[in-house]
């Protein structure tokens, strides 16, 4: 969706810019592909919202008290639930000021660095028998994966930033 995304020209925001897609991808495509890319958007929207809305601020308690056992109410109490609440509520306002493209290229910069950082995390936790248990060490084809997933992703990198060189 950002290829095309970057396709149309016309400066939307907000719900124009979704209008403007659907009717791109109507024009090209198909119109029950416009039309299916607006139900499909709305679905995306909506189950993203309900579930940053209703489960990362209480991953984010869990992880900060990891030995506690809490129920889900006691968990909705504490100050640090309703702090993240008020980060989450706020902090998206900056992209009021902020150019949609630029917030593009920000999200697109750090979902870049996710994967890497997940198998160097899962090679790092996962073989160390004190932390999880013996039982739950990973096996020597998920190292191996996990080192692929790792060496794919600074090869990459390091092509990137040796092409922006001109070496």
């Amino acid at each position: 969706m950002v290829v095309i995304g970057s396709q149309t020209t016309s400066g939307s925001k907000g719900m124009g810019l979704i209008f403007d897609l659907s009717n791109h991808l109507k024009t090209h495509v198909s119109p029950w592909v416009g039309t299916l890319f607006l139900v499909g958007a709305w679905g995306a929207i909506f189950s993203s919202l309900l579930g940053v809305w209703q489960s990362v601020p209480l991953l984010f308690v869990d992880g900060l008290q990891a030995t506690k056992s809490r129920t889900f109410s006691e968990t909705q109490r504490r100050r640090a639930y309703r702090i993240y609440l008020l980060i989450l509520g706020t902090v998206p306002l900056l992209s009021l000021i902020v150019e949609f493209r630029t917030v593009q290229k920000f999200y697109s910069i750090f979902g870049a660095f996710f994967m890497p950082m997940l198998a160097f995390v899962l090679l790092w936790l996962n073989n160390d028998g004190r932390l999880l248990g013996r039982e739950r060490k990973n096996g020597p084809v998920t190292n191996v994966l996990l080192v692929t997933i790792l060496l794919f992703f600074v090869g990459v990198a390091v092509q990137t930033i040796l092409k922006k060189l001109g070496v």
